[in-house]
């Protein structure tokens, strides 16, 4: 019984080492992202003591103003000898669903001395960074990525931006798998995509104009909106079926396989990744109207011109359905 006591005991410590030895020393190396939104995120890291943020409540000029927003967050690194605070910001990734799924550390001080501590503080607890050398523009920017971290479930990047003669130094945080995970949900999301999910005509309306007694002109205003913030790809043509119904869904005239080519391609906005899945958002520059002029006798109009005597003297229903979205990759998306 003795001996098996010890063993226990043994295990136990076995097993806390095993976890001790795994456990990040990075403070920020521990945290979970893709997991919690922003604000259960920011939280979690006030509950560690990682992160401060200024009431930006106190002083609303500086609230409105950019530099206010991008210090609102601060991370302060104190171990040892190191004590540098960061800026904080929250990226948004194009698959983040609401989560958090990468951040970016600012340094308040961008000096080279403040990039020396930290690339041997990080190289002390990830090991030895591997070399990167990736040059871009971003508008006025050269951006170059300089190092990487890699462990089981984080990677850290390091960068410098050149903006003329300054620069700035910042770390970047996110999932090890991140580039894997996004591919694997870019391809779920466009293999499943739909039109009843991408696209619609919004707000179709249709009237008839008097060219003569005997000549009408018939005009159909369309506007195609989009959703599905989480599909990247654009649309550039849709085809559709021009609908007009009685108040009671009876059809009055239907014309088909309409084709709409886009003058701006649509694409998912920016700033929809803030709102519900559902929100459609459209272009004004792909505003079209359909039009014909016909006589009141070609047997050719006799449906439109039914539909334009019932709607004299009745309300009726103007309907553009969607059959066929063409995407900017090829991809034709139609009605199952």
């Amino acid at each position: 019984m003795k001996h098996k006591k010890y063993t226990l005991i043994y295990l136990w410590l076995f097993f806390f080492c095993m976890i001790s030895c795994y456990e990040s020393k990075d403070p920020l190396g521990t945290v979970k992202l893709g997991e919690m939104p922003k604000d259960t995120f920011i939280r979690h890291l006030k509950d560690m003591e990682l992160l401060t943020e200024k009431d930006m409540q106190s002083d609303s000029t500086e609230s409105l103003d950019l530099i206010g927003i991008i210090n609102r967050y601060t991370y302060i690194l104190s171990q040892d000898t190191v004590n540098i605070s960061f800026s904080m910001r929250f990226n948004k990734s194009e698959y983040d669903f609401g989560k958090i799924q990468a951040f970016e550390l600012d340094p308040k001080n961008s000096s080279e001395q403040v990039k020396k501590a930290v690339i041997a503080k990080y190289s002390e607890w990830y090991g030895k960074p591997d070399s990167l050398i990736s040059p871009w523009n971003e508008g006025d920017s050269e951006i170059l990525y300089d190092l990487k971290w890699k462990n089981e479930s984080i990677i850290v990047n390091l960068d410098h931006t050149i903006y003329g003669d300054f620069i700035s130094y910042n770390l970047h945080y996110m999932p090890a798998d991140f580039k894997e995970r996004n591919k694997r949900i870019k391809d779920s999301i466009e293999l499943n995509q739909s039109i009843k999910k991408l696209a619609k005509i919004a707000n179709p309306n249709c009237r008839w104009e008097n060219i003569s007694a005997t000549q009408k002109k018939f005009k159909f205003d369309i506007s195609i909106s989009r959703s599905e913030k989480y599909d990247l790809r654009k649309i550039t043509a849709i085809r559709y079926d021009l609908v007009i119904q009685d108040l009671f869904n009876n059809e009055l005239f239907r014309n088909v396989d309409l084709t709409m080519e886009l003058n701006s391609p649509l694409g998912p906005q920016h700033l929809a990744s803030y709102y519900p899945d559902d929100v459609f958002w459209s272009d004004t520059n792909n505003d079209m109207n359909y039009h014909v002029s016909y006589n009141i006798y070609n047997p050719n109009f006799a449906a439109i011109e039914r539909a334009r005597k019932y709607a004299e003297k009745n309300s009726i229903v103007s309907l553009g359905l969607i059959t066929s979205i063409v995407m900017d990759d090829g991809s034709v998306i139609s009605k199952q």
